[in-house]
């Protein structure tokens, strides 16, 4: 579409653009009029384009392959709609033609010019440009020829932004998988991977983006590399860059797969550049450059991580972690490191022979440490070593080094031993005590514990932790001699992990002192979580009994935990995925109730797909599949089954209705709640062809349940209601009977929550959870797209207000829910919303109320609640939440519904963003969410 080299043009030249180019080829088709409502369909290429003026711009639609008008044939490589199954369009600016939105996907290799910018882009790339951003997506495995020509920066403010996978850009960089910006600065690295002259940068967040600086400006804003006779590497403040070194970079001599990692972290900076060393060879000599909070990270073969920072040099022996594949090469990479921090008299050199110098700045000795005692010297510190010695740290240094070439003991042990000794003698007997009971089976970590106690006058444990121990110990099965003495740093890593929990106590008592663990092959969470799935799959029930219920608690118990400390889930994954199908089946046939939702989905998600075949080996007599369907059924999961075997759904489905005593008693149910449940695998039954003999059969089923009443009561309508949805029945008597039934319930909108010319909103949130939702959900209503203002705020409410169309919308946000009951049955607010954990839900919904209003269960799994809170609100609507409940989905749904109801919307279907469905939000005039309804209605009508 546009001819001539584009690195080539002058800001001079006056080139047609491709929005002028468009708006000529329109203007030049004889007889066009347009409709500013309506716009047009060309005659003859109705299919292909659709046009509007709205009087100040041009939107063009293309819509399917076909004939285009000759004046726009050139428009014929961008792939319509019907292709990319999504709206492709270009919109241009009448009045300075120039195009200002476009989401288009072209079919061959293209230069275009938007505002006297030039960019390429390869074949089949899709091209955004909105709000002065331009993204170029390109198909996986692309070259760009050239580099975009960025003449006019204030038509493109941000510069070009292009992501992909295995994409070749000029000037030695390669896009893995990940997005960049090229601006007039130089490629900033947006995302994901980037490999830039065989150096690969990793952007995780935001505050990882890296400028691949072309060194025009001095003094970037953001992170940064500059390459040239030294490498810079820089961080600002709040910033992080990573690095791997790839084979082939030349500053670093990578010349086979290693294991150099940095990460420079918040205004710290590395200096990198080329000196001889005691060899004459050729090495990197590293500067560290000091800030005042920064550090600066370095992963070397198998020396561990060093960290650099102010005033410590530490080394851990962990790895830096990027995500990146762990099948790669562990060779040292020769190098010198010093820092310019005034604060470090230090210098380290590698070797090619994997041993390390450390010593005072230019000092050519200093202490050294074979590959062996590398591998040992996990825990130095700089600053441990100055505190403790002084200037002479470097002499204690050559001391320990010795000892760790001369012995297997690590540097953290004897720094250990040393900070245990008042006297050079009180030390070596010290040493000699530890390597003694190291003789007799125990651990390095046990040997000082033993030490330790020796020294101290009092424990200095923390007492949780201590009585942790005592009951690990207590109830820890099968131990004896060395297996004792293994089973000791077990069971400290889970006495110490569970040191910090509210639920300490009650998770010991009720569920891990039940177990059988094996503390042995306990080391870290993962070992843990395995032994504890190995002892559930294994646990026999006796008369004190770990049951599904109490099993499903500790998976909850441990994940809350877990994700308190570290913000993971390691624990529960492991223990799931080490849960064998028989324990799976029984925890959801008896544990559902007690499982959070994303527990139960991580367990359902898992299970085999010949389940019905599983069933049969672990379960031969079925007692538990009437109760596993129908929970499979409450938490909208059952489809995966029907469709394997759908008479074995429905033979349990109707054995989980036939024996509603005993569900009753086990589980609670009542029959609304357990047809609810039902309700929409019935209806798949019903309007499935495929499944026509079982819809006989279910149909026969219903019936006789009907029946069995002579009179028409809550027994007897939820049966009524389930045939009354069947629209195209096999047994004349369902239509008979649906013919003798009240209409299935209508859910309209009530208009009294508008006749104040107000639509308000409270919601509730509670204190103790992991995520401050109270306080982001009050940043979030403030910012676009919602604009809201605060009226008020204290503590622990906040309240938002905005107008739209003449009506006011209100949102009050709270953490004190003593008014709730007072606030469901009053008149100030239309809508209550529960934000918060499952287990909080009654606390907001419990006492009951006739009133009418919209009540917006946000929390996981929600709708299992549904039956239990219509009884107790009859005239109120309901939405709820089958999956995961989100704290940004509840925010943008319940905002939404209050915007279109506020508009004057009557209808459900105008109040469900499409997000809403794709995330698990049911509205009240869904088939499964009526039943109640009906049987109220039903019952009224008898009165």
């Amino acid at each position: 579409m546009i001819v001539g080299n584009v690195n080539f043009i002058s800001p001079q030249e006056k080139t047609e653009t491709f929005g002028e180019k468009i708006l000529r080829g329109i203007y030049s088709i004889n007889d066009l009029k347009f409709s500013k409502t309506d716009g047009i369909r060309l005659k003859d290429y109705s299919k292909t384009l659709e046009i509007y003026d709205t009087g100040s711009s041009m939107w063009i639609y293309f819509l399917s392959n076909g004939k285009l008008p000759p004046e726009l044939n050139y428009l014929w490589d961008i792939t319509p709609q019907s292709e990319t199954n999504r709206l492709t369009y270009i919109k241009i600016n009448e009045i300075n033609k120039r195009i200002y939105e476009a989401d288009i996907t072209i079919r061959k290799d293209e230069r275009y010019i938007f505002g006297n910018n030039y960019f390429y882009a390869p074949k089949g790339s899709r091209i955004i440009f909105k709000n002065e951003t331009l993204q170029i997506i390109a198909p996986e495995d692309s070259t760009f020829s050239e580099l975009p020509s960025l003449i006019d920066p204030k038509v493109l403010t941000t510069g070009v932004e292009i992501k992909g996978k295995n994409i070749l850009l000029p000037n030695g960089l390669k896009i893995i998988d990940g997005r960049v910006n090229y601006g007039l600065e130089g490629y900033k690295v947006l995302e994901g991977q980037v490999d830039y002259q065989n150096m690969l940068l990793i952007v995780r967040n935001p505050s990882e983006q890296v400028l691949i600086s072309n060194g025009l400006n001095k003094n970037p804003e953001g992170n940064y590399i500059l390459q040239g006779e030294k490498l810079r590497i820089q961080s600002v403040k709040g910033g992080v860059v990573n690095i791997k070194f790839l084979p082939g970079e030349k500053m670093m001599n990578i010349e086979q797969e290693s294991n150099l990692l940095m990460q420079i972290k918040n205004g710290d900076g590395l200096e990198i550049t080329k000196v001889k060393n005691s060899l004459f060879q050729e090495i990197p000599s590293i500067t560290h450059l000091s800030s005042q909070k920064g550090s600066s990270l370095i992963t070397n073969g198998n020396t561990g991580t060093l960290v650099y920072t102010k005033d410590d040099v530490q080394l851990l022996k962990e790895d830096l972690e990027f995500g990146l594949p762990d099948n790669i090469g562990r060779n040292e990479i020769p190098l010198i490191i010093k820092s310019n921090s005034k604060e470090i008299d230090l210098e380290l050199e590698i070797d090619e022979k994997e041993k390390m110098r450390i010593g005072k700045e230019g000092d050519k000795y200093g202490a050294t440490f074979n590959k062996d005692s590398i591998e040992r010297l996990d825990g130095f510190s700089y600053l441990d070593l100055k505190k403790n010695y002084g200037e002479d740290w470097d002499e204690a240094l050559l001391e320990i080094s010795w000892k760790m070439r001369n012995g297997q003991l690590s540097y953290k042990t004897l720094r250990k031993l040393y900070s245990f000794a008042p006297d050079s003698s009180f030390y070596e007997s010290s040493v000699s005590a530890f390597e003694n009971i190291k003789k007799n089976g125990f651990s390095d970590k046990e040997s000082l514990d033993f030490i330790s106690k020796m020294q101290e006058n009092s424990p200095s444990r923390d007492e949780t932790v201590l009585m942790n121990n005592l009951i690990l110990l207590s109830t820890a099965k099968n131990l004896n001699g060395k297996n004792l003495k293994m089973a000791y740093s077990g069971i400290f890593f889970t006495s110490e992990f569970l040191s910090n929990s509210k639920n300490n106590g009650e998770i010991l008592s009720r569920t891990i002192s039940d177990l059988n663990l094996d503390f042995s092959e306990i080391k870290d969470k993962t070992s843990l979580a395995k032994s504890i799935a190995n002892s559930l799959n294994n646990y026999e029930c006796t008369s004190a009994c770990l049951n599904e219920g109490t099993s499903a608690y500790l998976i909850n118990s441990l994940h809350d935990l877990e994700t308190e400390k570290t913000g993971t889930d390691t624990i529960r994954e492991t223990i799931i995925q080490n849960l064998d199908t028989k324990k799976k089946y029984e925890l959801i046939s008896r544990g559902t109730r007690q499982l959070y939702t994303s527990s139960f989905l991580k367990i359902a998600n898992s299970l085999p797909g010949n389940i019905v075949q599983e069933i049969e080996k672990v379960d031969p007599s079925g007692k538990d599949s009437p109760s596993f369907v129908l929970n499979l059924a409450s938490r909208d999961y059952a489809n995966p089954l029907i469709k394997e075997s759908p008479s074995f759904f429905l033979e349990n489905a109707k054995k989980s209705i036939e024996n509603l005593e005993k569900e009753k008693k086990i589980l609670n149910f009542d029959r609304i709640k357990i047809t609810s449940y039902l309700t929409s695998e019935f209806k798949e039954y019903f309007d499935n062809p495929s499944y026509d003999k079982e819809k006989k059969e279910l149909e026969n089923f219903l019936i006789d349940q009907y029946n069995q009443n002579d009179r028409l009561d809550e027994e007897k309508a939820p049966y009524g209601y389930l045939l009354k949805l069947d629209e195209n029945p096999i047994n004349p008597l369902v239509k008979q009977i649906a013919s003798e039934l009240p209409s299935l319930p209508t859910m309209s909108i009530p208009t009294d929550w508008i006749k104040d010319n107000t639509i308000s909103m409270k919601e509730y949130f509670y204190v103790d959870e992991g995520t401050d939702w109270f306080g982001q959900t009050t940043k979030t209503l403030q910012s676009s797209p919602y604009n809201m203002k605060i009226q008020s705020k204290d503590a622990d409410t906040v309240e938002l207000t905005k107008q739209i169309n003449g009506k006011i919308m209100r949102i009050v946000l709270t953490t004190d829910n003593s008014d709730v009951d007072k606030t469901i049955s009053g008149n100030e607010f239309d809508i209550i919303a529960h934000r918060s954990h499952s287990y909080y839900l009654e606390d907001t919904f419990n006492t009951g109320s006739s009133a009418g209003k919209l009540l917006y269960l946000g929390s996981c799994g929600s709708s299992c609640e549904v039956p239990r809170i219509q009884g107790k609100y009859p005239n109120s609507y309901i939405i709820s939440d089958k999956d995961t409940g989100e704290g940004t989905v509840n925010n943008y749904v319940s905002y939404y519904l209050m915007e279109k109801i506020a508009e004057g919307k009557t209808n459900w279907n105008d109040l469900k963003p499409s997000i809403a469905e794709a995330s698990g939000i049911i509205f009240p005039d869904e088939e499964d969410q009526l039943l109640s309804r009906f049987v109220l209605e039903v019952m009224n009508s008898k009165k």
